[in-house]
């Protein structure tokens, strides 16, 4: 029983060398994304679209497998009514 709790504290909370190791196997567009997260702070997919200069597929693709990887957070902002996406590793701080 106490592993699957740890477990479920584990995945709202990475360690900097899991976020590191995780964000090593990712592609270079995902790494993009991290790193305007971590200097712009929250973003909506239309602003990380318009900071990446990504395409949207490859966008969405990096966005999907970020969120897969835990390395973002998508939270939703109900005074603006967007969804807007937090880098995890720096969520906590703002």
């Amino acid at each position: 029983m106490g592993t699957n709790s740890t477990k479920r504290q584990d995945e709202n909370s990475i360690s900097e060398s899991l976020y590191s190791d995780r964000l090593r196997e990712l592609p270079p567009s995902a790494k993009l994304i991290v790193r305007i997260l971590e200097d712009e702070g929250q973003l909506t997919k239309n602003q990380l679209k318009k900071e990446s200069l990504l395409h949207r597929r490859t966008l969405e693709e990096s966005l999907k497998r970020l969120k897969k990887s835990g390395l973002i957070n998508l939270k939703y902002n109900e005074e603006y009514g967007q969804e807007y996406y937090i880098n995890k590793n720096t969520s906590a701080n703002g």
